[in-house]
C-alpha cells in the first residue's frame, strides 16, 4: 500500500514533536523542519503530498513559503497552524489556496482529520500529475 509524504514546518521542536505523534498513526511518512530554508531543501529529495506549515516560522512567512511551493510544485495540500491569527492573515491564507487554517492550541484528533484528507488529495493530485 502506498504511504503519503508529509512535510511539517514549525521553529518549535515540542510543537513539532506533538504533531509529530499525533500523526503517527497516519498513512505517511512524516518529515519534520525546523525552517522554511531547511523545508525548501527537502523538496529537492522528496514529494510531499501534504504540507503543515506554521504561519510564522522564526524570522520567516509561512504565507510565502506556501505561494512559492504553489508555483514550483502545483496543487500539494498546505495546512496552516498559527497560534496569532488575524482576520488579514486568514483572507491571505486563503487566498494563497489553504487545504485549512488551525489555530493553536488544537486538539490533536482535529489536526489528523484534516490531514487524512489532505494526504489522500496530495496523493491523488500527484497519481494525476505522473
Amino acid at each position: 500500500m502506498e504511504v503519503g509524504n508529509l512535510l511539517i514546518i514549525d521553529d518549535d521542536q515540542d510543537v513539532l514533536n506533538a504533531i509529530h505523534s499525533q500523526c503517527s498513526g497516519l498513512e505517511a511518512d512524516i518529515i519534520l523542519s525546523s525552517s522554511i530554508k531547511k523545508a525548501l531543501k527537502l523538496f529537492e529529495k522528496y514529494q510531499f503530498d501534504c504540507v503543515v506549515v506554521d504561519i510564522h516560522v522564526g524570522g520567516e512567512c509561512g504565507l510565502e513559503f506556501a505561494k512559492k511551493v504553489k508555483q514550483e510544485f502545483g496543487a500539494i495540500p498546505i495546512v496552516f497552524i498559527s497560534g496569532f491569527m488575524d482576520e488579514f492573515t486568514l483572507k491571505k491564507a486563503k487566498l494563497i489556496g489553504a487545504f485549512d487554517i488551525i489555530e493553536k492550541p488544537f486538539a490533536g484528533e482535529d489536526l489528523v482529520y484534516v490531514l487524512e484528507d489532505a494526504i489522500f488529495e496530495g496523493m491523488e493530485y500527484r497519481k494525476q500529475a505522473a
